[in-house]
């Protein structure tokens, strides 16, 4: 006769005992996940100790409600690993936002070029940052939301009147609705020019943030709202001909206009890095758009 050795691992008698027993169906997330995890397992266990002929007391499911020191950690180093993949895909998301951004805005500014080009007539686009936490019908000028406007003249002429009176909001008719980048801030003063940022340098009565880039042909949005939602003084000029200007005291060719652009946590200009920057350029003469990275 052939003795049958049994062997029972000395780990699996340390058990911990919980108040009341687990309803995977009950949690959620990255819990959840765990303990279906540690359930399959359990069952794995089981059916392995019974196709090999020993006694699977010890992890039957449906004999008791205690989880072993071993499927514990087990636990705890799964949910570890998925919360680090959380984390690593939200900064990855925020990230990506910002980057969404940039490439919305760049689309924005080609796209209000083509639209003066394919009907002969001048296109406004109006950019203005506001504060992100103002509840406010008109926002007060701030930080972390910056709003983009596009309209066109209605009779397709540059409402300058030869560079002496602006027509003003009524000459304009909107073709498209209101943009809002979040989480985005124009900085005040020129970036960089250092490494990948090299570019033509750009005057900064042309740089967007700028105290002195102020246009002579400002608008209010809605445009025919008697109390307006956004009031924009900065604006860029696109004509027939595709070419690209901020309308000063005269009609002028204009290089460069540029436009910065870093991420911002809702209106905390303390969480702006100087290092994650970007720099649209557009080519006064032909209206192209151009980004720059570090």
């Amino acid at each position: 006769m052939q003795n049958k050795l049994s062997i029972v691992s000395p780990v699996a008698t340390a058990e911990v005992h919980y108040q009341k027993p687990f309803d995977s169906k009950k949690e959620s997330g990255v819990g959840r996940v765990a303990i279906e995890w540690l359930l399959l397992a359990k069952k794995s266990i089981m059916v392995i100790g019974v196709r090999s002929g020993r006694s699977c007391s010890r992890f039957s499911v449906a004999n008791r409600s205690a989880f072993t020191l071993v499927e514990l950690l087990l636990v705890m180093t799964i949910m570890a690993v998925l919360s680090s993949l959380v984390v690593a895909s939200l900064n990855g998301i925020l990230g990506n936002t910002f980057e969404q951004s940039v490439s919305d805005f760049s689309e924005t500014m080609e796209q209000a070029r083509s639209y003066a080009m394919a009907n002969n007539t001048y296109v406004y686009v109006g950019v203005s940052e506001v504060d992100a936490a103002s509840t406010a019908a008109t926002p007060a000028a701030g930080n972390g939301l910056v709003a983009v406007a596009i309209a066109a003249s209605k009779d397709g002429t540059d409402g300058f009147n030869g560079g002496t009176t602006w027509a003003g909001s009524g000459s304009l008719v909107a073709i498209s609705k209101l943009k809002l980048f979040r989480n985005v801030h124009l900085p005040t003063t020129q970036l960089t020019y250092a490494g990948n940022m090299s570019r033509p340098v750009n005057n900064s009565n042309y740089f967007l943030g700028s105290a002195t880039c102020v246009a002579t042909t400002p608008f209010s949005w809605p445009l025919t709202a008697a109390t307006p939602t956004y009031n924009f003084t900065k604006v860029i000029r696109f004509g027939p001909h595709g070419d690209a200007t901020i309308q000063g005291a005269a009609n002028q060719t204009v290089d460069w206009i540029e436009v910065g652009m870093q991420p911002i946590h809702g209106n905390a200009i303390s969480s702006v890095s100087a290092n994650n920057v970007t720099a649209i350029q557009i080519d006064g003469m032909t209206g192209t758009v151009r980004t720059y990275r570090p």
